[in-house]
């Protein structure tokens, strides 16, 4: 059986994921696109990586933005698949393009990534910092955690800090390596 490119994607990331479990690291995220979460299978994909692997299911996380909710209705239905085999839902880059409270209130989505254009604008003025006050609430009441994309200097973590928010990504806390230095690496990040 020919393998596509989306199973060995998963397959690898899945890989990596148990070895970074059994080293005490975090969950390992991949992005899908709406055609991967239209294709037929796609949940069995992850279903296999993960049996293969003997993966805790929570240590996997699918990242998805907003975009795949237009004119797709399956694909909430496959994201709810997926969080039903214990697979952690990212929402990604929320509060651009088509952001929608519904979409909050709607998916299986656990973990909400907030759009680096706020975390630029951090420090600009008051209405970001208010935008993001506001959202750390609503996710906390949801029982959400939000994450700050784009974390790439020190005032920017000071202040999401101050705002509530407990989970960053950006070149500040940590930037993008080779498979084979991850593991020596994520030692060596910027704590949250």
């Amino acid at each position: 059986m020919r393998e596509t490119l989306t199973e060995w994607i998963v397959d690898d990331a899945c890989r990596i994921a148990s070895q970074m479990h059994h080293k005490g690291l975090g969950a390992l995220a991949i992005n899908a696109s709406g055609h991967e979460l239209m294709a037929a299978g796609f949940r069995d994909i992850i279903a296999n990586a993960l049996n293969r692997y003997r993966l805790p299911p929570s240590q996997l996380v699918v990242e998805v933005t907003e975009t795949v909710f237009v004119d797709n209705s399956s694909a909430l239905f496959t994201l709810q698949e997926i969080a039903d085999l214990g697979v952690r839902i990212a929402l990604d880059d929320f509060g651009t393009g088509f952001s929608s409270l519904n979409h909050l209130r709607q998916m299986p989505a656990p973990i909400v990534k907030l759009d680096r254009s706020y975390t630029s604008c951090l420090g600009v003025g008051t209405r970001t910092t208010a935008i993001l006050e506001a959202l750390v609430s609503l996710t906390a009441a949801l029982g959400q955690v939000l994450v700050a994309e784009g974390i790439d200097e020190q005032h920017q973590l000071d202040e999401v800090r101050a705002a509530g928010v407990t989970q960053g990504q950006g070149f500040f806390l940590g930037r993008p390596v080779p498979e084979a230095e991850c593991f020596s690496t994520a030692a060596n990040t910027v704590p949250f």
